[in-house]
């Protein structure tokens, strides 16, 4: 556990500096030891699922031999080097072959069961860069999608090329007056299922913005710095940091 507070340190690489450097009846399980295990077992479970690597983890560590590290070490290396992945396993090389369940089932290769990655979902969206004449940047409280619950620059649904005069009328139907600027080119941001691929628009007013209506702030850019972290997805449109 203390392991896992350093920055960058996940179950995996705990566990490994557990057993092996001290000697720790800790498991690090990673797809190499999931494959070797549903073919142990014949297990169909799919071993995307989390309860999967849950239950594994707490199966091994309670049945941990006396020996972790090596025994964490052993399966490293059957996995990568014996138990192969792609229904391509090195079972006349395995040492547990006369314990695989699922080679006297002839289910060797079929196994590990994983389900279908979905569909990547490619977004094209309109970044709205809305600056008063104070320096304030608008900002909104997204309620939907990966970045539910964050603040961002306003995005709306992009149709076509994006012009000057498209850029305008989508900020004054958020209820923003403003004038186009400039263009702040492309940008793509990949989310696990899910690509934004973005085109930005610098938009002014000529006088300070109306108080923000409910879900909306204006920041100065200190305060985008200090109170108002932008998503990375944005990161090419921080025109306040140039």
């Amino acid at each position: 556990a203390l392991l896992k507070k350093l920055p960058g340190i996940g179950d995996y690489t705990a566990g490994a500096v557990a057993s092996i450097a001290y000697g720790y009846p800790a498991a690090c399980v990673d797809g190499n030891v999931l494959r070797v295990f549903a073919r142990l077992r014949n297990d169909p479970t799919d071993i995307t699922l989390p309860k999967a690597k849950e239950a594994l983890d707490e199966d091994i560590s309670t049945n941990m031999p006396r020996d972790p590290g090596s025994f964490n070490q052993a399966l490293m290396e059957l996995g990568a080097l014996v138990c192969l992945p792609n229904g391509q396993p090195l079972c006349q090389s395995c040492p547990l072959a006369h314990l695989c369940q699922s080679r006297a089932a002839g289910t060797q290769t079929r196994l590990p069961v994983k389900a279908a990655k979905a569909a990547r979902q490619v977004s094209r969206l309109l970044v709205l860069v809305l600056q008063d004449s104070s320096g304030r940047i608008a900002l909104r409280r997204r309620t939907l999608g990966p970045l539910k619950g964050m603040w961002e620059l306003p995005t709306i649904l992009l149709e076509g090329e994006v012009t000057p005069e498209k850029a305008a009328q989508a900020a004054a139907e958020l209820g923003f007056e403003v004038a186009p600027v400039k263009p702040l080119g492309s940008a793509k941001h990949d989310f696990t299922h899910r690509e934004w691929q973005m085109e930005g628009w610098l938009l002014q007013s000529e006088g300070d913005f109306a108080p923000p209506p409910e879900g909306w702030v204006y920041a100065l850019p200190r305060q985008l710095k200090e109170e108002y972290a932008l998503p990375a997805a944005f990161r090419a449109y921080r025109v306040w940091e140039e």
